[in-house]
């Protein structure tokens, strides 16, 4: 089997050891004249000569069966050290495969976190480069973190082994990696429970559940979410049938004989929450016999700790104290304090040498950065210009409409000059009895026209009623008693323009005076201030005003502001 598609490189941390363990019993039964120790069978001058393929499957026994590291990351070495640059995609490949098994070695046989995350990270360039395997690769680093949590104690890596399951499920579901994503579900799994969130998974166990089933590792991982869902829910009896209705998909197959310790595992669970200890003390037992027989350390040191723990329980306190020392001995053999506490420190070292790598090629194309600092400020000085012609362009604009809004001021100062005068001659007229005679013929003469056209202005000057928004022609017809079509052809001929442009007139002239007169109408918004002088809506006073005034209404109403 490929190390790369080996059910160690990516179980959850325990389950790992026990392909090894029931593969390595095998070998030493097979190969009794082999002695346990390193020695590889081959010069390592015709490792030399072999294709990588060749060295990644050499290497992967080592590594996974024959339990002889130094041989196996001799193999991966041999592949490293041949490519440099300039890689092809099958050669980024064996390349791949070796980072990833120096993984694996320095992770479950030397305990050498930094190095193992170090050699993972360079698997993982490697796998987005060429875009494949990324989902393995994810998976890895989510089995590194689960492991360093369990050893700890501290629930942190966990949270980071979950997401780091997740997005494998997901990837390998995209690259149709079947065994990958099978793992990634029951490592999540496992992770969700000891984090106590199983519901944080539903959207992959959904997903997973709509796959076809294709071999009892499926309903293996459906039983154990039942199992651990039922136990953490107090149903302990239907854990415990889950958790042994597992027995029945993984006897038989070497390959599954991995699952058979956490079935183990998670049944002493299920009796601890029942108190009933000494039934969780036989299922450890039994996991205690398969982690012994290659000496594997991680398994034997969490069936040590649930030991001591079934024992205190049961007031046991020689036994208790017996798996405690046994559990402390190993943890501090295993690893010492730095390498569990440096997760934060392993994740800061792996964004350093992706940012020292960043300034190496940074350094190798300086020519390239001088280009583009050249570009950079060439295209400042182009916005600085732009910037420039925009602030001179929007100055020229800003006093066009100052001179505008001069201008109107001026003509609504002289427009109000006019009324007063008119107002006074009509005044001093109707003193002198010298009133024309109001028009009562069928057609208007050019007399009668002006005299109408007279007391259409006086209205417009004088009633409050045109700045209703229901003033209309007939109502302005009505208040100089004349028809209809009269006024409207009045207006017309004198005015040169129809009865709403007239009115749109002095309601905007009435608008720029409230405008003007902030003690009185500071308060109003400008679409109050458009209501006032009868507008119905913000767009229509805006286009009216604009036409008469050549600016918009908050134009006016700044430049006002401004001037006062």
């Amino acid at each position: 089997m490929k190390f790369g598609e080996t059910s160690l490189a990516a179980s959850s941390p325990v389950m790992r050891r026990f392909l090894i363990i029931v593969l390595s019993t095998i070998a030493l039964l097979s190969h009794a004249s082999s002695a346990k120790g390193d020695d590889a069978p081959y010069p390592y001058h015709y490792w030399l000569k072999m294709p990588s393929d060749t060295l990644v499957k050499i290497g992967s026994k080592y590594a996974e069966i024959d339990n002889k590291p130094d041989s196996a990351l001799m193999c991966f070495n041999i592949i490293i050290g041949r490519y440099k640059s300039n890689l092809n995609d099958e050669e980024k490949h064996f390349l791949l495969k070796a980072y990833t098994g120096r993984w694996f070695v320095f992770f479950f046989h030397y305990f050498d976190y930094s190095q193992a995350y170090d050699n993972l990270s360079h698997a993982q360039e490697l796998a987005e480069d060429i875009g494949k395997g990324i989902g393995r690769v994810l998976l890895n680093f989510g089995c590194m973190y689960q492991t360093v949590s369990e050893q700890s104690g501290d629930l942190k890596p966990d949270s980071l082994a979950l997401d780091y399951y997740k997005r494998s499920y997901w990837q390998s579901r995209e690259e149709k990696d079947t065994f990958t994503w099978k793992m990634a579900i029951s490592n999540m799994i496992t992770v969700a429970y000891t984090l106590k969130s199983l519901g944080q998974i539903e959207k992959e166990l959904s997903n997973y559940r709509a796959l076809p089933k294709q071999n009892g590792t499926d309903l293996y991982n459906q039983l154990l979410y039942e199992g651990l869902h039922a136990l953490e829910n107090g149903r302990y009896d239907e854990a415990i049938e889950a958790f042994q209705k597992q027995y029945g998909l993984v006897d038989g197959d070497i390959g599954n004989i991995r699952y058979t310790y956490v079935i183990h595992t998670n049944l002493s669970r299920v009796y601890v929450a029942k108190k009933e200890y000494q039934r969780a003390i036989d299922m450890l037992m039994t996991a205690d016999s398969i982690a012994n027989v290659l000496d594997m350390k991680d398994a034997k040191l969490e069936v040590y700790d649930l030991m001591a723990s079934c024992y205190e329980k049961l007031g046991m306190r020689q036994e208790t104290e017996n798996y405690h020392n046994k559990y402390f001995r190993l943890k501090d053999s295993l690893l010492n304090y730095h390498q569990v506490a440096s997760v934060d420190e392993m994740r800061f070292l792996g964004e350093m040498k992706k940012a020292d790598k960043q300034i190496q090629e940074m350094e190798q194309h300086g020519k390239v950065l001088r280009l583009v600092i050249g570009a950079v400020i060439l295209i400042s000085l182009v916005i600085l210009l732009a910037m420039y012609i925009i602030w001179r362009k929007n100055r020229q604009l800003r006093q066009r409409n100052e001179a505008l809004y001069l201008k109107n001021v001026e003509m609504l100062r002289k427009e109000e000059e006019e009324r007063k005068r008119r107002r006074e001659l009509e005044k001093l007229v109707t003193q002198q009895g010298d009133a024309k005679p109001k028009y009562r013929t069928n057609s208007l003469d050019d007399d009668a026209k002006d005299k109408l056209y007279e007391e259409i202005v006086c209205v417009m000057e004088n009633s409050e009623e045109i700045f209703s928004s229901e003033f209309s022609a007939q109502r302005l017809a009505a208040l100089v008693g004349e028809k209809y079509n009269y006024v409207s052809q009045v207006i017309n001929e004198r005015y040169g323009a129809n009865f709403n442009t007239l009115l749109n007139e002095y309601r905007i002239q009435e608008a720029c005076k409230r405008i003007n007169d902030p003690r009185k109408y500071g308060n109003y918004t400008m679409e109050a201030i458009a209501n006032s002088v009868g507008f119905r809506s913000r767009t229509s006073f805006t286009q009216a005003f604009k036409k008469y005034t050549g600016l918009t209404p908050s134009e006016y109403q700044r430049i006002a502001n401004e001037k006062k």
